[in-house]
């Protein structure tokens, strides 16, 4: 198994180094724009997952939430795309913690964006999926984290465009489900802090 091996560890260090290659070019806007490169990237992260090379992945994530701050709101949207390839293609064990490590750069775009794009509905989207895991979980204080901006763009409280807060607010309004509502009601203490509490605030 000696050769094997060899090839495997060869092909995990050519993959990489192509990561890394991939990761700086990603600090260029100009690769962002590039539709044939940024197609390529779901493959390289699907690999990156495959040998769990998570220090590779999470540079490439940095790389895409620095791009949130453009001034160019095709690069944005394209940085939120590729965050979204990731994002679907991470293994549900360590999604919430890699995201984690990313969410106030991403939740601060969220409140930010002034151009309506499929990708941000695509990452509002994934927003929601991951508060819904962590109530489940009845991980309320970390569900606040993700929903908290979304309420605060459905509510206009940040002066977005009309169809930016409308995306919000139908992502809050699927949240309203009987069964998320029967969860937070028997979790809300009954004492007069009710609404401090983090399912109050969910609530």
């Amino acid at each position: 198994g000696g050769a094997a091996e060899g090839e495997a560890a060869d092909a995990k260090s050519r993959l990489v180094q192509v990561a890394e290659k991939f990761s700086l070019r990603l600090g260029d806007e100009r690769t962002l724009m590039d539709e044939g490169l940024m197609e390529v990237l779901p493959k390289i992260i699907e690999q990156l997952i495959i040998q769990k090379e998570k220090r590779t992945l999470e540079e490439m994530l940095q790389k895409l939430v620095e791009n949130l701050k453009s001034d160019t709101s095709d690069v944005r949207a394209s940085a939120a795309r590729g965050l979204a390839d990731i994002i679907d293609h991470l293994p549900a064990d360590q999604k919430n913690e890699i995201l984690n490590r990313i969410a106030s750069p991403l939740l601060a775009w969220i409140k930010t964006e002034t151009v309506m794009s499929a990708d941000y509905a695509r990452v509002c989207g994934i927003l929601k999926e991951i508060a819904q895991n962590e109530m489940i979980g009845r991980r309320f204080p970390e569900a606040l984290v993700y929903l908290e901006p979304l309420s605060a763009v459905a509510e206009n409280l940040t002066s977005q465009p009309e169809d930016i807060r409308k995306t919000a607010a139908d992502v809050i309004e699927q949240m309203a489900t009987p069964e998320n509502i029967a969860l937070l009601k028997d979790e809300i203490p009954p004492e007069e802090h009710k609404d401090k509490s983090p399912p109050g605030r969910l609530f």
